[in-house]
């Protein structure tokens, strides 16, 4: 575990070195030291086994649907006669540098946006879900073109992301959404939507898993859920409403620092539902991080307003319960602990 709580200490020792849009040799330790960890890790993450028969297997029939570019990358490796070992390490170098390079570049605060990218569990998406965490990485560059009105450019990056990932082709309809304020009227619009996509969530899943091969494994035998919630899911999402809810009451100050927080908090009402829904299938919370993602970038813009008298003794207060909440991501999800490095593996 000591491993993982390196990267949030890290970045708070270096936070006025890379607090700043311009990399620096700080960044580069943070960000190396990140890509070791995860692409150095030996059956570490949920999903380890599954990509590592991927890799080899990847023209049988069960991995024959994989995502095109995803299908090309692990071809190419393979192509090299490179073990899966390196795939996992170029996986690895590719998402989180686009996650790293994107918060620094997008956010007004990239030390607390990369501190939050850690503690709120993005991180730990990399040891796991691989394909959709790339393809989240991926819908990142394409979110400066909503600010340019570059519908062309916008859905082209959606595009590739979608073929990494299908889930990212839920982002298409974004590009259209600039033009919600939240105000009363329109949360009562989107809460009903959430509560009729609710009742509407388990005939619709049972019907999924029953009639589309790839999807039988999220079933179980009565077709409803794939994993129960435990206590942590539940800390989690009662964690994650009371942020969107806090976002939502100090709207009108944070949009004060900068036009996209309007867009921040309508994508993580939007996770909302996907928090919800994890109660009675904790898989469906992941199309939800396309949305949750941009936490990273509105949550230092509350900070630094509501603390404006007061900003690094509450800051540390702040640090304290988001680093327990990273704490319960690594020990209650993601199968990250314990952790082996690749070298010495027996």
């Amino acid at each position: 575990m000591v491993l993982y709580l390196i990267i949030p200490i890290l970045i708070i020792l270096f936070s006025k070195k890379i607090n700043i849009k311009k990399m620096t040799i700080y960044d580069y330790i943070i960000l190396i030291y990140m890509i070791l960890i995860c692409g150095l890790r030996y059956n570490v993450g949920t999903d380890y086994q599954l990509y590592t028969r991927m890799y080899s297997n990847i023209d049988i029939k069960v991995f024959s649907d994989t995502e095109f570019i995803f299908k090309q990358i692990i071809n190419l490796l393979n192509n090299f006669n490179l073990n899966v070992y390196v795939f996992f390490f170029v996986i690895a170098t590719i998402t989180i540098s686009l996650f790293y390079i994107q918060i620094k570049k997008q956010s007004n605060f990239p030390a607390t946006s990369l501190f939050l990218f850690v503690c709120l569990g993005y991180y730990a998406l990399c040891f796991n879900t691989i394909r959709q965490t790339l393809a989240i990485a991926i819908t990142l560059v394409a979110f400066k073109y909503i600010y340019d009105r570059k519908a062309l450019k916008y859905f082209l990056v959606i595009i590739v992301a979608g073929l990494v990932h299908t889930s990212a082709f839920i982002m298409i309809p974004i590009y259209f959404i600039n033009r919600i304020n939240i105000n009363k009227k329109n949360l009562r619009i989107i809460f009903l939507i959430m509560i009729l996509g609710l009742i509407a969530y388990n005939p619709i899943f049972e019907f999924i898993t029953l009639h589309i091969d790839k999807y039988n494994s999220y079933s179980n035998i009565n077709g409803y859920t794939f994993s129960k919630a435990g206590a942590g899911t539940y800390v989690i999402m009662i964690f994650h409403i009371i942020i969107v809810f806090i976002l939502i009451k100090y709207k009108n100050l944070i949009e004060q620092i900068n036009e996209g927080n309007n867009y921040y908090i309508i994508l993580a009402t939007f996770s909302l539902f996907f928090y919800l829904l994890s109660l009675s299938n904790t898989v469906a919370v992941r199309p939800g991080y396309y949305f949750s993602i941009y936490l990273v970038f509105a949550l230092p813009n509350l900070f630094k307003n509501i603390f404006r008298n007061n900003y690094n003794k509450s800051m540390i207060i702040v640090a304290i319960l988001f680093m327990g909440y990273y704490l319960i991501h690594l020990i209650s999800f993601n199968s990250m602990l314990p952790y082996t490095f690749l070298l010495l593996k027996q």
